[in-house]
């Protein structure tokens, strides 16, 4: 079984993560957690719902979909808000690390990180993002 790692905010003096309540903290990754677990049931369950396979790696991606790519050296992301009143835009991606040298850029957008990702060759990531707060856990690749 591969090993998942979730990154956590850290506290640092004038970052949006900071916080006197632990708890608080664990609040905003859990919840970012659930949309994945809440993804990986319809999954599941066999609901074609909202799975996006990606092949380009320069997309404009939906919010509330999985978008799922393979092994990238790069990608270049837009996020395309809903602009639908009263609805969350979470944004997912799934993808493989294929290079040392990866990178992952995000537009216009200023994604601000929990964590600052430090990708490694042959992990595949998920990463969540909402209100321009980012998220992700990593798998090591399965050992043959």
């Amino acid at each position: 079984m591969a090993e998942q790692k979730i990154t956590y905010p850290l506290k640092s003096s004038g970052d949006p993560w900071a916080s006197h309540e632990v708890n608080e903290v664990k609040l905003v990754v859990n919840h970012h957690a659930d949309s994945i677990d809440i993804i990986n049931e319809r999954l599941a369950a066999g609901d074609p719902t909202p799975v996006v396979a990606q092949s380009l790696t320069t997309a404009t991606v939906q919010p509330n979909r999985l978008n799922r790519w393979g092994t990238v050296n790069s990608l270049a992301i837009t996020l395309q808000p809903s602009g639908v009143s009263g609805v969350s835009d979470e944004f997912m991606l799934e993808f493989t690390v294929g290079s040392s040298q990866f990178t992952l850029t995000f537009g216009s957008s200023t994604i601000r990180w929990a964590q600052e990702p430090d990708w490694q060759e042959g992990y595949t990531y998920q990463v969540s993002i909402e209100n321009d707060l980012a998220i992700y856990a990593e798998w090591e690749a399965a050992q043959s």
